[in-house]
């Protein structure tokens, strides 16, 4: 795999898979119950599941869970939101 520099110490420095968000999630309800979970909508720095949904962002996971995160055009990645 190749590497991917770090931010701050967050990320484990590997490049995974990029996908859009919806393209990966059958529905808005699966994605919101992941969202329960996992906090995936903080990860890719939106406040709620449906602001998250609506934009449809890149996302980029691999191996590591903490690695989920929203990438830019640009190719780097978007600092997370943190929970309240």
């Amino acid at each position: 795999m190749a590497r991917f520099k770090t931010i701050r110490g967050r990320f484990t420095g590997l490049k995974g898979e990029q996908f859009k968000l919806q393209d990966t999630y059958v529905s808005f309800q699966e994605f919101e119950r992941y969202c329960e979970i996992y906090n995936n909508h903080l990860r890719l720095g939106f406040k709620t599941p449906q602001a998250c949904w609506d934009a449809n962002p890149t996302a980029q996971v691999t191996v590591e869970p903490r690695d989920y995160c929203r990438v830019m055009r640009n190719g780097r990645r978007y600092a997370r939101v943190k929970a309240a």
